[in-house]
């Protein structure tokens, strides 16, 4: 989401977080223990694949109705005592876009990074301390995060940047 945009749902997202009575309503997100984290996911309805196994990261998949999200869980010690989340996305049909307008995104949106990954697909992430964060908080996250990657396609595709027809 653009800045206009995302502020404020994120300030009343945030806000939640923080009113007595919501917070311990509702079973919170942790990142400590990743397989704890990936039942959490499951819980909710998301489908992710079992985490890998690291030291200081955990990786994983995160599939949702339209897109699929890679999960890294990091700050860890030994795989677990995880401390921060990392999502990240990629378009596989919005390759080669210029530097100068990928900077232009990153100044545009304020929840997700934009760059362009090595084999120059377009690329995004968004990461955030969650752990303790009520579920309905961490759901409108994600959902944040989706919007922002689906507003940014378009923004690509706008600009001419989309796939080329045949």
């Amino acid at each position: 989401m653009r800045l206009s945009a995302a502020l404020p749902a994120t300030l009343i997202a945030m806000s939640l977080f923080f009113l007595p009575g919501i917070a311990t309503a509702q079973s919170a997100i942790s990142v400590k223990d990743p397989k704890q984290f990936e039942q959490q996911l499951r819980e909710m309805g998301y489908a992710p694949d079992a985490f890998g196994t690291g030291t200081t990261t955990v990786e994983g998949l995160l599939h949702l109705p339209n897109e699929t999200l890679g999960v890294v869980l990091a700050g860890c010690t030994d795989g677990k005592d995880c401390h921060y989340i990392v999502l990240v996305g990629s378009f596989s049909d919005l390759t080669d876009l210029p530097a100068e307008w990928v900077a232009k995104m990153n100044a545009l949106y304020d929840l997700i990074k934009v760059w362009t990954r090595d084999d120059k697909r377009l690329a995004y992430s968004a990461g955030g301390l969650v752990d303790g964060m009520p579920r309905a908080t961490f759901r409108a996250w994600v959902d944040q995060i989706v919007d922002s990657s689906d507003d940014l396609a378009a923004e690509a595709i706008k600009a001419g940047y989309g796939p080329k027809k045949k």
